[in-house]
């Protein structure tokens, strides 16, 4: 069983043992699976990238802020936040006012303004 597994709860339990190590092996493998075809693998994908706590997983979590899907974007933005680096602030601004909802824009503003204050 593994992230290439036809079962989902599979992928998805891959996806969770890969989170807990921080090394860029592991952010790599879960960056190709943020576009797997099941929400939620993308879901469990996204969530273990940004636990792994490695500095890599900024730019595969703010390249996921232009996603088409919202959920996903929104998704993005609570890795970021429990990331928790302040290296990912200047990305996050860049995409803001290219997000064209307004809700994942506020979303994104209250997440440099975390990272300003709380973040590493």
């Amino acid at each position: 069983a593994g992230l290439g597994d036809d079962v989902v709860d599979n992928r998805i339990a891959a996806c969770e043992q890969l989170g807990h190590f921080n090394v860029p092996l592991a952010v790599l493998t879960l960056s190709q699976v943020v576009n797997d075809i099941e929400p939620t693998v993308r879901f469990a994908a996204i969530a273990a990238t940004a636990q792994t706590g490695h500095s890599d997983a900024i730019a595969v979590l703010t390249g996921l802020l232009e996603d088409p899907e919202r959920d996903v974007r929104l998704a993005a933005v609570a890795g970021l936040r429990d990331l928790g680096l302040a290296a990912a602030i200047p990305q996050i601004e860049q995409n803001i006012a290219r997000d064209p909802d307004p809700t994942t824009q506020q979303a994104q503003q209250e997440l440099v303004d975390y990272l300003r204050a709380n973040g590493q």
